[in-house]
């Protein structure tokens, strides 16, 4: 209802997010997709791309989901999401 202002980036997200916990992987990433188009500049794309990922992986398209990790580690090397996009990309054994 409101989308330009300063939370509707977040709101966004979480539209996602919500998607993604009740297994509707692939509205989870249509809603990902729509915040990246939208809101290039928003603090959550990190854990967007991170949480596009892992639906990736729900849906088993687990070489397009490490094409998310990746881009995620290198763009955001700092950040938590980065952190757990690496775990990804190289496992601990």
């Amino acid at each position: 209802a409101y989308p330009d202002t300063d939370l509707s980036d977040n709101a966004q997200y979480w539209i996602g997010e919500c998607l993604y916990s009740q297994q509707k992987y692939t509205e989870a990433l249509a809603a990902w997709d729509e915040l990246f188009r939208r809101y290039p500049g928003s603090d959550k794309l990190p854990d967007a791309r991170y949480k596009k990922g892992a639906a990736l992986e729900r849906l088993g398209r687990r070489s397009q989901a490490l094409i998310e990790y990746r881009a995620v580690a290198n763009r955001y090397p700092n950040s938590e999401a980065g952190r757990k996009a690496r775990e990804k990309i190289t496992p601990q054994q």
